[in-house]
């Protein structure tokens, strides 16, 4: 049913934007590519990856003084990175009116911008109406429905792309309905289910740290701050080992403050529990493998955060692509990407007693839970994939350039 239910959403997303051909079509069948100029984290990385082969060239447009334009650091300058099949040619410009010299001459066929910033908002509206450019502009956090350098950009674009249903809704009841299309965010996390090195790796880290056989791995990822939820899910892990569970909290993600760690380990140490928490800290971001051992090794994520905030949830996409059963917020992105699609557990965000009992919920049920994750894993295979969506997007850019 669940397959079912997201094959009939994605044919919904693709017959709105191509009602004359529904079929994949690649850029390849016609000997023609694409040439897009884009802002600076527009596409994600991973779209970028999976489109390099796909478009003749890609032009990523932004800065290091992205929200603001003013200059008070003297290294803030513009960027123009050119991803080609070769490679990289990356450029760093110190005024607008350089790289606008430079990109005014280049042939491009799809502004596909997300960066905001009001020369970078100038140089994407003069590509418009200078050279008829369509733009495509990506939303992917919260911040973009309150900034008014956003707000200009909905107004002018031509398509706006959303990670989830939750922002879909959100744009559309702000008046942006015609415009707006769910491309999700996407991994290939799902390769590293049966890498040996991922395998070993995780088997490595159970051995370090479980302590007895039987004794579940309690994973959360992420900043180590409040709002992610991380201090309830400690109260509620450290009552259920007073009511004798086995059970071991590690978290993974960027530390930012001493206080916020003597924190957390001071609620462990308060309930007698301070070997029952590990602290791995940020893992590097070319060392991805050794991220998705750290998932796989775990028996359940949980994400309890405020999630209002969160489009989409990228760490539960990682997590249930490696087959890691999850527990995530009722709110936000994630409830509408894994729990109203029944790929994970919902629980009502930052409440010590409802990610208690969901927690139990999943001890007494971990059979089924670890079917649902594998069924989810097989989704996100399918449906979040970077080819799935990098053709998604290709789909699109067809769409907007009128090309047959």
């Amino acid at each position: 049913m669940i397959l079912n239910e997201f094959i009939t959403e994605f044919w919904m997303i693709s017959e709105k934007y191509d009602s004359v051909i529904i079929m994949n079509i690649l850029v390849e069948k016609f000997g023609e590519r694409y040439s897009i100029a884009a802002g600076a984290d527009t596409v994600p990385i991973q779209w970028v990856e999976g489109l390099k082969n796909k478009v003749d060239t890609i032009y990523l447009l932004g800065g290091l003084n992205l929200h603001t334009d003013d200059k008070p650091w003297d290294w803030a300058g513009y960027t123009l990175d050119k991803f080609t099949g070769s490679g990289i040619e990356e450029n760093t410009y110190w005024n607008v009116e350089d790289i606008w010299d430079v990109i005014k001459k280049e042939d491009i066929d799809v502004i596909h911008a997300h960066t905001r910033g009001r020369e970078l908002n100038h140089i994407n509206s003069k590509l418009k109406k200078e050279k008829g450019v369509p733009i495509i502009y990506t939303v992917h956090g919260m911040d973009s429905l309150t900034n008014p350098l956003d707000e200009e950009m909905f107004k002018i674009a031509d398509v706006i792309t959303v990670p989830s249903p939750y922002v879909k809704n959100i744009m559309e009841s702000r008046g942006y309905g015609d415009k707006v299309i769910w491309i999700p965010n996407s991994t290939d996390f799902h390769k590293y289910k049966n890498d040996p090195y991922v395998i070993s790796k995780a088997m490595e880290i159970r051995a370090n740290y479980c302590d007895s056989d039987g004794e579940k791995l309690i994973l959360i990822t992420g900043r180590l701050q409040e709002d992610k939820g991380i201090y309830e899910l400690a109260e509620a892990v450290c009552e259920l080992l007073k009511e004798e569970y086995k059970l071991k909290m590690i978290h993974c993600g960027i530390i930012f403050s001493e206080e916020e760690k003597k924190k957390l380990e001071n609620i462990f140490k308060k309930h007698g529990f301070e070997d029952k928490l590990v602290l791995l800290g940020k893992i590097p971001e070319d060392k991805e493998k050794d991220l998705a051992a750290v998932y796989k090794a775990a028996d359940l994520f949980i994400l309890p955060s405020d999630g209002t905030y969160e489009t989409f949830g990228m760490s539960t996409l990682e997590a249930l692509s490696l087959g890691t059963p999850s527990i995530v917020s009722m709110v936000g992105g994630p409830k509408s990407v894994y729990v109203d699609y029944g790929l994970a557990i919902g629980v009502k965000p930052r409440d010590k007693d409802a990610i208690r009992d969901a927690i139990k919920y999943y001890l007494m049920n971990e059979e089924q839970e670890i079917e649902r994750a594998k069924v989810a894993s097989r989704v996100i295979e399918m449906f979040y994939s970077t080819d799935f969506v990098t053709e998604l997007l290709l789909k699109l850019y067809e769409r907007v350039t009128h090309r047959p």
